[in-house]
C-alpha cells in the first residue's frame, strides 16, 4: 500500500523527487494522495509530535462467516504549523489483509480515516494492527507521527435457525405446537436460558450441532403482543447468540378476505360481482347471517357457514343512484363460545354519468377544392353499453352523413362535399350533434368538423405558345393540354380571347386531373406578315373558386405571298420548230388554298384569267400577226383577292418568232471560258476570262451584241429567272458585278467576302433573290447585302446549284435546304449539310430537279450520273438511280421542262444525252470531237436549244455549239 500524503498547503512548495521517493520508503503508504492548505495551527514542543489521533486504539468484533461489522474512523488532529503534508500508513510495512482504509478526507488541521473489517472468514481469534499516522514539512521532512491499536476478534461460528421465533394463540384454543430451533457451528458446547416464563426449552445446554424445541405457555395471557426471547451462552469464548420470540394472543373472531370492495363503472353499464371470503381465526365452524346499508348492495346470501365464500355485487337501479362517489357496507354477526363474533366491510361505488360516446373528438377534412374528399368512419356508442337509439343533425350543408340516426353502437360515414353550398376555397367550421334519449334525460354529444380548401390550379402545357414556326409559314395546329388538380373529378371550362388570329378547334370542355387537350392554330386571313402577341384565358369555376389560367401566344407570320414557280418564261416560233405553251404552277407560302386573277400585257399571250392556288396558270404565245425575226416581250400580273396577300407576283416573258428554222447543230469557234443562258431571251452569254461579254442568238448562231468593260477578270456567269440581270463574278477585285440585261447597264459590283475566285448561283426562295456563291456565302440579289451563308471559309472554291423552286441549294455535294422569312427583318434560313450516299470521287457538276427532289451528279469515275433523292431530312441521302454515261460526265442540267441533259468530257459518241425525270433515255448526240467544257452545258428557256462549249479548247480554241433538241 502507499502512504495516504496531502498537501496541507499548496504554497509549502513541492517534495523534491528524492524527498519523495524517501516518504515512499519509509512510510509505505496507503495509497491515496490529496493536497489541501493547512491553514497553520500551533507547533509542538519536543515531545510533541504536532498531530494527535483519536481514538488511539480501535476494536471490531465478528461472528466466524458472520456479515462484516460497520466501519469505523480515526480523526487525526494536526497542531504543528510546520506541518505541509500528513498521512497514515500501517508502521512501515504493507497492511493487514482483513482490514482496509476507507479513504483520507478532511482539510486544513482536521482530518478522517475511514477503518472497514474486509473478511469474517478468518479462523477464530485475536487480530491486532497498528495504524501510524504522520505529518511532514513542505521539504517533505517527518516531523511527527502517532500510532493506534486495532483489534479484531473473530468468534466462533454458531448459528441458530430460525434466528426469530413466532407464535399466535386465541383465547379458548389449545396452545400452539412448539417450534425447532437447529444450532450450527463450530462453538461447541453451550447453554440455555429463555425469558419470560411463558417461553418452555426441551433443553438448556448441549453442543453443536444440535437442536431444541421452543414452545409457549399462554395461560392466563390477555389479548395483546408479548416479546421475549431465548440466548445460547458459548462455553468455549463466552459469546451470546440470542434468538428473539414473538407471542400474539388474540379472542375468536370473524374475519373477511378484504376490508373493503370497490365497484367502478358506468351509469346502467353491468358490474362484475365481487367475492369474499369468510372464516373464523380459530378456524371453528360458525353460523353467520350478513346485512347490507343500502339496497344496491346485492348480497348472494344472507347467511351460512364459515369458512365460506359470498358474492356481492351492486345495482345502481334498486337505489337513486346517478354519476357520483358511493359508500355503503355489509355486517356479519355470529357466535362462537357462546359469545357474539362480527365483521363489518366497506362496499364503494363509482359511477360515471351515462353518456353517449364517439370515436373521435373531432374530424378534418382537407385537401383541393373539387377534388373528392375521402370519408371517415365515425363510431356511435353508449359508455354504459346500452342500445339507444340516436339521431344526428349536420350544422353545415356541406357536412354529409351516411345516416342521420341508428341504433348504438353503431358506425356513421361523414364525408365533406364542398359542392353543397359551392364552398370556395378557405377555412370552413362546422358541428355535428348526436342525441339520445335514457331514462328520460336527453343525451347529447357534439363533434366539431373542421375543412381547408385550397383553390386548385389549372395547368397548361406548355406555358406558351408559338404559332407559324421559324419561318412563320406553319400554320399547323398545336396541341395544349390543360390539367386541373382535382383528381378524376371533372369541371367545365371555357375559353376566350380578343386575338381573332387565335383559331382553337374548341372553346369549352371538362377537365381534370386526368387533363384535356384542345388544338390551336393561327387564323391568318388578313393579317399582315409579322410578329403578334396575345393570350386565350381560360376559366373554370370549382364550387366557389374561379380558377382562371393565361396563356400568352406569339404568332410569327411570313408575309403572305402568291409564288409562281419560276419568274421568266420563253417562247418561240420557227417553221417547224416551236414552244408556245407553259404551265406555272402558283402556290401560297403559307400553305393556303388562295384565290388568283392574271393577266398579260400583250395581246399575243393569253393565260388563264382566274383560279386558285391548286391550278395551275397556263402561258399560250400566238405568232399570228407578229413580225418575222423579232423578239417580243410580255409583262404577266398576279394578283389575289385576299387582302393579306402582300405581293403582286409577275412573270416575264420573252417570245422569239422567227422565219427560218436553225440548223440541227451549228457551230461557232470562239475563245470563250464561261456561257450563260438567259432565260426568257433566245440569247448565249459568253466570255473569254477578259473584260466583255458576248451576246450569242441561239437560231441565228450570230453575234448579236456585246457589254464592255464588265469586269476586270470575267468569271461565273448566272441570270436571274426573270432575265432582268446577269450576274458575275470579277476574279481580280473579287466582286460581284449585276449586268441589267434589259439595258445592257453595268451596276455596282459587290465584295464577294472571300479572296478568291467562285462560282456563283441565282436562286428565288420564297419571292426573295439570292445569289449563292460557292465559298458559302449569301447575297441579296437586288442590294448585294451578305444575309449569312455556310460555314466554308475562304479557301475554297466549290460549284454552287440550286433547285428553280429555289427549296434546295448544293455546295459541291453538300446539300442543304433554303428558305427564307421576312420575320425580324429577314433572314435566310439554311438547313443541316446533307451528304449523298452514294460514294463518289472528281464529281465535275451538280443539278437539282425544278421541284427539289433529285439532285443530279455528273461523276467522272465511275462515268455515271448519280440521281439522289432529297425529300428525306436524313443526313445521308439515298441513291435512287444510276443514268448511263461514259467516261468522263462532266455536265447535268435540268430544263425548265425537267428534262435532264447530261455530257462527256470525253470522246464519243455519244457525248450528250436526254433524259425524261422518270429516267427513260429520250435522245443522245455528239457535241464535240473530244466532248464538252465542265458546266459549260445549258439549254434555251424555251427548252428547243442546247448550248454548250466543245472539249476542243485544250488544243485549239472552244467550239460554242448549238443542238436542237426539242421534244
Amino acid at each position: 500500500m502507499a502512504f495516504l500524503l496531502h498537501l496541507l498547503a499548496s504554497t509549502r512548495g513541492r517534495i523534491r523527487s528524492r524527498q519523495r521517493s524517501f516518504l515512499a520508503a519509509f512510510m509505505a503508504v496507503l495509497g491515496l494522495v490529496v493536497m489541501a492548505a493547512c491553514g497553520g495551527g500551533g507547533g509542538g514542543g519536543a515531545s510533541d509530535p504536532g498531530l494527535n489521533i483519536s481514538p488511539s486504539t480501535l476494536s471490531f468484533s465478528a461472528r466466524r462467516g458472520d456479515p462484516t461489522p460497520p466501519a469505523k474512523g480515526i480523526q487525526i488532529t494536526v497542531t504543528s504549523s510546520s506541518a505541509a503534508y500528513v498521512g497514515a500508513d500501517w508502521g512501515g510495512g504493507p497492511g493487514p489483509s482483513w482490514i482496509a482504509a476507507t479513504g483520507l478526507t478532511g482539510s486544513g488541521r482536521t482530518w478522517s480515516l475511514g477503518l472497514q473489517i474486509t473478511d469474517t472468514n478468518l479462523a477464530p481469534g485475536t487480530y491486532t494492527a497498528t495504524l501510524r499516522a504522520g505529518i511532514a514539512d513542505s521539504k517533505g521532512n517527518i516531523i511527527g507521527t502517532r500510532n493506534a491499536t486495532i483489534t479484531y476478534q473473530v468468534l466462533p461460528d454458531f448459528h441458530a435457525t430460525p434466528n426469530t421465533l413466532s407464535f399466535d394463540y386465541i383465547q379458548g384454543r389449545s396452545a400452539p405446537a412448539g417450534q425447532v430451533i437447529s444450532l450450527q457451528g463450530t462453538a461447541g458446547n453451550w447453554s440455555a436460558t429463555a425469558y419470560p416464563s411463558w417461553i418452555h426449552l426441551s433443553a438448556t445446554s448441549g453442543g453443536t450441532p444440535d437442536t431444541l424445541t421452543v414452545s409457549v405457555d399462554p395461560a392466563g395471557l390477555s389479548v395483546g403482543d408479548y416479546e421475549g426471547s431465548v440466548s445460547f451462552h458459548i462455553t468455549s469464548d463466552g459469546s451470546l447468540l440470542q434468538v428473539p420470540v414473538a407471542l400474539h394472543v388474540a379472542q375468536p373472531s370473524l374475519q373477511a378476505s378484504a376490508s373493503n370492495l370497490t365497484f367502478g363503472g358506468v351509469h346502467g353499464g353491468a358490474l362484475a360481482p365481487q367475492s369474499l371470503g369468510l372464516s373464523m381465526n380459530s378456524g371453528e365452524a360458525i353460523t353467520w347471517t350478513a346485512t347490507a346499508d343500502d339496497a344496491w348492495v346485492v348480497l348472494g346470501k344472507a347467511t351460512g357457514s364459515t369458512p365460506d365464500t359470498l358474492a356481492i355485487s351492486v345495482d345502481a337501479a334498486l337505489g337513486p343512484v346517478t354519476g357520483g362517489v358511493y359508500h355503503s357496507q355489509v355486517h356479519f354477526s355470529g357466535t362462537a363460545g357462546g359469545q357474539p363474533v362480527s365483521k363489518t366491510i366497506s362496499v364503494y361505488l363509482s359511477l360515471s354519468a351515462a353518456s353517449l360516446d364517439l370515436s373521435h373528438y373531432a374530424l378534418n377534412f382537407g385537401g383541393v377544392n373539387g377534388d373528392a374528399l375521402a370519408g371517415q368512419a365515425l363510431g356511435v356508442s353508449m359508455n354504459n353499453v346500452q342500445a339507444l337509439a340516436w339521431t344526428a343533425t349536420a350544422s353545415a350543408p356541406w357536412i354529409v352523413l351516411s345516416k342521420a340516426s341508428g341504433t348504438t353502437s353503431d358506425l356513421v360515414l361523414v364525408s365533406a362535399d364542398p359542392s353543397k353550398g359551392s364552398l370556395a376555397s378557405g377555412n370552413y367550421l362546422g358541428t355535428i350533434t348526436f342525441q339520445a334519449n335514457y331514462l328520460g334525460a336527453t343525451l347529447s354529444r357534439v363533434i366539431q368538423v373542421t375543412l381547408s380548401l385550397t383553390k386548385p390550379y389549372l395547368l397548361l402545357y406548355p406555358g406558351s405558345l408559338s404559332l407559324g414556326g421559324p419561318t412563320g409559314r406553319d400554320l399547323a395546329t398545336q396541341p395544349l393540354s390543360l390539367t386541373l388538380n382535382t383528381g378524376p373529378v371533372a369541371y367545365p371550362w371555357t375559353a376566350s380571347t380578343p386575338n381573332g388570329w387565335i383559331h382553337a378547334d374548341r372553346m369549352s370542355g371538362n377537365v381534370s386531373d386526368l387533363g384535356d387537350i384542345l388544338h390551336l392554330s393561327p387564323n391568318a386571313t388578313e393579317l399582315a406578315g409579322g410578329t403578334y402577341q396575345g393570350y386565350i384565358d381560360f376559366s373554370v369555376p370549382v364550387n366557389g373558386d374561379i380558377v382562371t389560367a393565361s396563356l400568352p401566344v406569339t404568332l410569327n407570320l411570313e408575309s403572305h405571298k402568291l409564288l409562281v414557280t419560276d419568274t421568266g418564261a420563253a417562247f418561240a416560233s420557227m417553221p417547224g420548230l416551236s414552244s408556245l405553251t407553259r404551265t406555272l404552277q402558283v402556290r401560297d407560302n403559307l400553305g393556303a388554298t388562295t384565290g388568283w386573277t392574271a393577266s398579260s400585257d400583250q395581246p399575243w399571250l393569253t393565260v388563264t384569267p382566274s383560279g386558285t392556288t391548286a391550278d395551275g396558270l397556263v402561258l399560250t404565245a400566238n405568232p399570228l400577226g407578229m413580225a418575222p425575226d423579232s423578239l417580243n416581250f410580255a409583262t404577266i400580273t398576279l394578283t389575289s383577292p385576299d387582302a393579306s396577300i402582300q405581293n403582286a407576283e409577275t412573270v416575264r416573258v420573252g417570245f422569239w418568232v422567227g422565219s427560218t428554222s436553225p440548223a440541227p447543230s451549228s457551230v461557232t469557234s470562239l475563245p470563250c471560258k464561261s456561257l450563260a443562258v438567259d432565260p426568257i431571251r433566245p440569247y448565249a452569254y459568253v466570255h473569254n476570262g477578259g473584260t466583255t461579254i458576248s451576246i450569242y442568238h441561239a437560231y441565228t448562231c450570230a453575234l448579236v451584241g456585246t457589254i464592255p468593260s464588265v469586269a476586270a477578270q470575267l468569271g461565273d456567269m448566272t441570270i436571274s429567272n426573270d432575265g432582268s440581270t446577269l450576274f458575275v463574278t470579277d476574279n481580280i477585285n473579287f466582286k460581284i458585278v449585276p449586268v441589267d440585261l434589259r439595258t445592257l447597264t453595268v451596276g455596282t459590283p459587290w465584295a464577294l467576302g472571300a479572296p478568291i475566285p467562285a462560282y456563283i448561283q441565282y436562286v428565288r426562295t420564297n419571292g426573295k433573290e439570292l445569289v449563292l456563291a460557292g465559298n458559302g456565302c449569301i447575297f441579296d440579289a437586288k442590294t448585294g447585302a451578305y444575309l449569312g451563308g455556310t460555314a466554308l471559309g475562304a479557301t475554297y472554291n466549290y460549284t454552287v446549284s440550286a433547285s428553280l423552286v429555289g427549296d434546295h441549294f448544293a455546295i459541291d455535294s453538300m446539300v442543304h435546304t433554303l428558305d427564307f422569312t421576312s420575320l425580324n427583318g429577314g433572314q435566310v434560313l439554311v438547313g443541316p449539310t446533307q451528304f449523298p450516299a452514294a460514294t463518289a470521287w472528281n464529281t465535275a457538276d451538280y443539278a437539282f430537279s425544278n421541284d427539289g427532289t433529285r439532285f443530279y451528279m455528273a461523276v467522272k469515275a465511275p462515268y455515271d450520273f448519280y440521281v439522289v433523292d432529297t425529300s428525306t431530312s436524313n443526313a445521308s441521302l439515298p441513291l435512287v438511280q444510276t443514268l448511263p454515261g461514259n467516261a468522263y460526265p462532266n455536265n447535268v442540267e435540268v430544263a425548265r421542262d425537267n428534262r435532264v441533259f447530261c455530257a462527256l468530257e470525253g470522246y464519243g459518241p455519244p457525248d450528250a444525252w436526254i433524259y425524261e425525270p422518270a429516267g427513260a433515255e429520250l435522245a443522245h448526240f455528239q457535241l464535240s470531237y473530244i466532248g464538252t467544257t465542265t458546266r459549260q452545258l445549258k439549254v434555251t428557256g424555251d427548252g428547243l436549244r442546247m448550248i454548250s462549249f466543245g472539249n476542243d479548247a485544250y488544243y485549239q480554241g472552244a467550239e460554242l455549239v448549238f443542238t436542237t433538241v426539242a421534244p
